[in-house]
């Protein structure tokens, strides 16, 4: 069963995801393999129905995503795929002395790609959009904050997650003439990532039931969820180190109790008779022993008497 939402067609999904991942308008062309007054008859259409919004540029019009639009995509998205891979964030050292690198971040921020500096106490960071990726730029490293991943698995939107870090790495590195790689070595580290299940039939209960579930771990970090976002239930994994594989865990555990249903109770009754039939046995099991032992000793005792006989 898949709930009811926005109802989008094939075509109009393609643009919004172009649009989601900061696509031009000549790459969603190329990607659908269509022309791009095509795709602006199409953009026209989810304009007058209230999906995108468009926003005056230095050349042209930015299109975004309004929340219906989102909605929309996601509902459509629900019924293709199974799983939402989103807020990846992956920090990558910067390999450049601290004060080559404070000067290149000066001049970026004068490329169109820089949106604003964020000041704090003492530090700042920068934030840009590199085509569909955001960069967080820091003191000594750089935040790729990787877009919104469809897909039928973890293993999936890995590949496909890791195809554009690394695309967009290289052009990052030659664009902003910095070394992010060197010996072909990275020091990379996974800041936050989310996977969601998408229509969940247990997401699906609690949204019923017009509650969510929360579950923490034994580091304090709630690492499983059950809610209804953008039009959609989603059972989603979101440990900053172990999301990819809490899903892969949690998944199969959920369609092996599916396939095989019992009970907690159930579950318990059968270890408590488990336990006591052990400890019958072991109780059975020490009076065997002490039996042996006493006829251990008969034996000796009459072994003794029959020498003495000879």
């Amino acid at each position: 069963m898949v709930e009811s939402g926005l109802l989008i067609s094939q075509t109009q999904a393609e643009v919004l995801h172009g649009i989601s991942n900061y696509l031009s308008i000549s790459d969603i062309a190329k990607h659908r393999k269509k022309s791009r007054q095509a795709v602006y008859k199409t953009l026209r259409k989810l304009l007058k129905e209230g999906l995108v919004d468009k926003t005056k540029a230095i050349k042209g019009y930015v299109y975004g995503l309004t929340n219906k639009g989102k909605k929309g995509l996601h509902s459509f998205m629900g019924l293709t795929t199974k799983l939402r891979q989103h807020n990846l964030g992956i920090k990558v050292e910067v390999l450049e002395s601290y004060k080559n690198w404070d000067k290149k971040r000066n001049i970026i921020m004068t490329m169109p790609y820089f949106n604003k500096r964020i000041q704090l106490n003492n530090t700042s960071y920068d934030l840009l959009q590199f085509g569909k990726v955001k960069l967080k730029i820091t003191s000594k490293s750089i935040i790729f904050q990787l877009p919104t991943i469809f897909s039928k698995n973890v293993d999936n939107a890995i590949l496909q997650a890791m195809d554009i870090l690394f695309d967009t790495i290289i052009k990052v590195e030659n664009r902003f003439n910095i070394k992010l790689i060197k010996n072909n070595k990275i020091n990379m580290t996974i800041i936050s990532q989310e996977y969601a299940r998408l229509d969940d039939a247990l997401a699906r209960i609690y949204k019923k039931e017009n509650n969510k579930l929360y579950i923490t771990g034994e580091d304090g970090k709630v690492w499983l969820i059950a809610d209804y976002s953008l039009s959609t239930s989603e059972l989603e994994t979101i440990h900053p180190n172990k999301a990819g594989d809490d899903m892969n865990i949690v998944h199969p555990f959920l369609n092996d109790l599916r396939n095989n249903p019992m009970k907690l109770s159930d579950l318990k009754n059968m270890i408590q008779e488990i336990t006591q039939n052990q400890l019958i046995f072991d109780k059975n099991m020490t009076s065997h022993l002490k039996i042996l032992g006493e006829l251990g000793q008969a034996v000796r005792e009459l072994t003794k008497k029959v020498k003495e006989l000879k």
